[in-house]
């Protein structure tokens, strides 16, 4: 009973994160080619680690660790974190202005790829949300997609830029202040 209870949750996480990022996008049209905002493409890259770490224990068929690692990402970095961070964008700013197509980009890339990656295991929902994303050439169905995965230059151009080590930094500071706020 406790191991359902745990698993619901952990599907309420995904499909609540899903639900947010597609909300975001109403009047998204992919041309907005401008200035990305540090935290947007610090997002990009999140996602694309994250797609490695789940191609490869894709790989090792290990689905445990692919739907904890997708229920992980969207708890920590994206619930807590990026979407906190873009709310005021998304719901203030103006369709046309570039902080919120910065925002809009980076959770289209996020949303996507992301519903790539649970579509072997949460069928349904991923065909779902997968219907319903704008500004995109779909297949006839998710299943048919490919997960984009990035390559190992990528990889070390992520690993390599200080985005890293600047949003590590302030995920740490961040923690330090919650956990006095709670002291």
């Amino acid at each position: 009973d406790e191991l359902l209870k745990q698993v619901g949750e952990m599907y309420r996480t995904v499909r609540n994160t899903f639900r947010f990022l597609l909300g975001n996008l109403g009047g998204y049209d992919q041309t907005y080619d401008g200035m990305m905002q540090d935290v947007d493409l610090w997002m990009i890259e999140q996602v694309d680690l994250l797609a490695a770490d789940v191609a490869q224990n894709y790989r090792d068929f290990n689905y445990g660790a692919v739907i904890t690692g997708v229920h992980n990402f969207c708890q920590k970095e994206l619930s807590k974190f990026y979407i906190d961070a873009i709310k005021d964008r998304m719901y203030c700013d103006g369709k046309d202005w570039p902080a919120r197509q910065s925002a809009q980009r980076a959770s289209h890339h996020a949303l996507l790829q992301l519903v790539r990656m649970v579509a072997p295991i949460l069928i349904h929902t991923a065909e779902e949300v997968y219907e319903r994303i704008p500004a995109y050439a779909k297949l006839p169905s998710v299943h048919m997609e490919i997960l984009d995965v990035p390559t190992a230059e990528r990889l070390a151009e992520i690993e390599a830029n200080d985005l890293e080590s600047r949003f590590a930094g302030l995920m740490a500071v961040r923690a330090d202040v919650f956990a006095a706020f709670e002291a």
